[in-house]
């Protein structure tokens, strides 16, 4: 029988030990958060860090997006409307916004500047902003277009808002959309060119307030990944502000603290004892006191007294008053400007296409014989206008005092700014609209019920409460009862 050799057992080695649970699952939970972490980082980088391959970043390309579709549209629409102002306006806007996106393109390449070098970066589109502003005329036909963009223009400066700016834009928007909708009033139905052009001014808000949301809705997403401003020399980006100047020099010693009277101890309280025993006589002290005369005693005469009264400083000279003017321009508009106390101005054969523009005028009543299509009264105080009727509407802007009276039609009435106006209607205009906006006493003067009877005079509301009901706003006038 074979003998079955025994195998030695193989020793372990000394230095090796056996591995425990708790480290094989530390180990793999390791793993997988390594795991986790590189797919976050892959799934989506900063909003403002641009493509590793040198492309634009997303945000970019969005506001590009804007240029191309909205703001394109709108400048398009301006030059089909045949009037050159509101096509040079046009595009100054366009301008602004690119120059806004060449700041954006700094954004996404830089982290977050100093308050001063972000003032230095915006600073070429509020000069834009500036001109786009200039460029409303007030004695332009085209006065609305010019003013809704002008009023809203400045919802570019979201860019300064540091918490939640895309409210601002909103705000910006209601402040020209007084105008924008005076554009579509008076040209829905007629000319449909007018209303896109009104409708692509809002839209180009719409989308900027949908971008800032969708970007930037905290504020600006710089990159942090990025240079700083001042280091990135060219493309539109600014250098680091100079150092401040030293400090000042330091304030000069005071000035050494006067020598204190030399004396005795015993003098001084001897003085004191005597005056405090005159002052107790109460009203008995001035009994001793001689009446003297001016000059008695001298040995030289009084000197007269030199005083003069100082001349008054001129009053500051009135500004020239500019001449009046009243007449026809262009074929198209009636103009009356700085008439004052002047009653007798009459519009005796205006046409239908004719516009009357009254501007700066005081204490003066216009009389407008015929139908035309549009009234305007600007600055005007103490003024009254008396018309047969109109096609389009009656505007008052910035105006004290005025009143207007149609003895015919007019479908609609206009107040901005105003205070102290009085709209007299006809029988004929019941079913006219009246659109007010930041005006005060406000008053509307419409016949009786019947001929011959007087005319009863309703004051429009100033005060306005709004609440909460069944989850929407509503509201409503302030009604006064007790």
């Amino acid at each position: 029988a074979r003998q079955r050799r025994r195998r030695k057992p193989v020793q372990p080695c000394a230095d090796r030990r056996p591995i425990s649970m708790a480290e094989t699952q530390f180990t793999s939970l390791l793993q997988r958060l390594e795991a986790v972490t590189t797919r976050l980082e892959s799934m989506k980088s900063p909003p403002g860090d641009a493509a590793a391959d040198g492309s634009l970043a997303p945000m970019l390309q969005e506001f590009d997006q804007l240029l191309a579709n909205q703001v394109a549209k709108y400048v398009m629409l301006a030059g089909k409307v045949g009037a050159p102002e509101v096509e040079a306006q046009a595009k100054l806007v366009q301008a602004a916004f690119e120059a806004q996106r060449e700041m954006l393109l700094t954004v996404s390449e830089c982290s977050k500047p100093s308050p001063a070098q972000l003032a230095q970066l915006c600073k070429p589109t509020g000069d834009l902003i500036a001109q786009v502003q200039a460029a409303v005329d007030r004695r332009s036909p085209s006065f609305n277009h010019l003013q809704a963009m002008g009023e809203s223009i400045p919802a570019l400066g979201w860019v300064m808002v540091e918490k939640t700016p895309a409210p601002h834009v909103n705000d910006m928007w209601q402040c020209g959309e007084f105008n924008q909708q005076k554009i579509i009033m008076a040209y829905k139905g007629k000319d449909e060119t007018q209303v896109a052009l009104a409708q692509s001014m809002k839209s180009i808000y719409v989308a900027l307030e949908a971008f800032i949301k969708a970007n930037h809705r905290a504020g600006l997403e710089w990159n942090p990944k990025g240079s700083t401003v001042g280091d990135t020399a060219g493309g539109g980006k600014v250098a680091a502000p100079p150092p401040p100047p030293p400090p000042p020099p330091p304030p000069p010693p005071p000035p050494p603290a006067p020598p204190a009277p030399n004396g005795g101890s015993g003098a001084p309280a001897a003085g004191a004892a005597a005056l405090f025993a005159e002052l107790n006589k109460g009203g008995d002290i001035t009994k001793g006191l001689k009446h003297v005369k001016k000059g008695e005693g001298l040995d030289r005469p009084v000197p007269a007294s030199k005083t003069t009264p100082k001349p008054l400083a001129p009053k500051p000279a009135a500004p020239a008053s500019k001449p009046a003017k009243f007449g026809l321009e262009d074929g198209k508009r009636w103009v009356a400007e700085y008439q004052v106390q002047n009653r007798d101005l009459v519009i005796s054969e205006p046409e239908v296409k004719h516009s009357v523009y009254i501007f700066k005028c005081t204490d003066t009543v216009v009389q407008v014989s015929s139908k035309v299509n549009h009234i305007t009264l600007d600055g005007c105080k103490k003024t009254a206008v008396v018309f047969h009727s109109v096609m389009a509407g009656v505007d008052l802007v910035n105006c004290s005092g005025c009143t207007v009276q149609v003895l015919d039609k007019v479908t609609t009435v206009s107040i901005d700014k105003c205070e102290g106006t009085t709209v007299i209607l006809s029988r004929q205009s019941l079913e006219a609209e009246v659109v007010s906006a930041k005006s005060s006493e406000l008053n509307i003067q419409v016949p009786g019920a019947c001929e011959g009877d007087e005319f009863t005079e309703v004051a429009i509301p100033e005060q306005f409460v709004s609440k909460m009901v069944h989850g929407k706003w509503v509201t409503e006038c302030m009604a006064h009862t007790g």
